[in-house]
């Protein structure tokens, strides 16, 4: 396929055009979808090159929060998902969490955006200063009025991310 004989061109490969091509071809197998994407390997794509976070805490916007909350339901399955011909992606998704701090003149609404995590069904934590410094010991909380921690946030290895969503939709 050629770019000028799809239905839909996608610059850029990384977790956002990866994902895209992959669901909009899964959602109608007619769509003819062609990705762009400087380094074929995507060893050097931009969802490659970065920490591969993966957070629920600290959105302000409540469609951010619901996008990143899919993600994680997205993610439970993944792997057999994406497996193609008894290839299973190994995501190496580790559960570290993250912790959001916060100083005093932002208090009012970190509390604000916590509270609407929590209504959206978040499993996040409010923490005090004194529940940190329990829990990290080395960590400095001078200065820390408090923070969102969120128990299942964590890292994943999104080289393996991208090259199974490439594998699947060439499948």
């Amino acid at each position: 396929m050629t770019a000028d004989s799809c239905d839909i061109l996608i610059v850029g490969g990384g977790i956002m055009g990866s994902a895209t091509a992959y669901n909009l071809v899964k959602m109608d197998s007619r769509i003819k979808v062609q990705v762009v994407e400087r380094d074929f390997s995507y060893e050097r794509a931009s969802t490659t090159l970065s920490a591969a976070n993966l957070r629920t805490v600290g959105f302000s916007l409540k469609e951010n929060y619901l996008l990143s909350k899919q993600t994680f339901k997205i993610l439970e399955t993944f792997e057999d998902d994406m497996t193609v011909d008894d290839v299973r992606p190994n995501l190496y998704l580790r559960h570290e969490g993250n912790l959001l701090l916060s100083d005093a003149t932002g208090l009012a609404d970190a509390q604000a955006i916590f509270a609407m995590h929590r209504d959206l069904g978040s499993d996040a934590q409010w923490l005090e200063p004194d529940e940190i410094k329990q829990r990290w010991p080395l960590f400095d909380v001078s200065g820390i009025a408090g923070a969102a921690y969120g128990p299942n946030d964590g890292h994943l290895d999104a080289h393996a991310l991208l090259t199974a969503y490439k594998r699947k939709a060439t499948s």
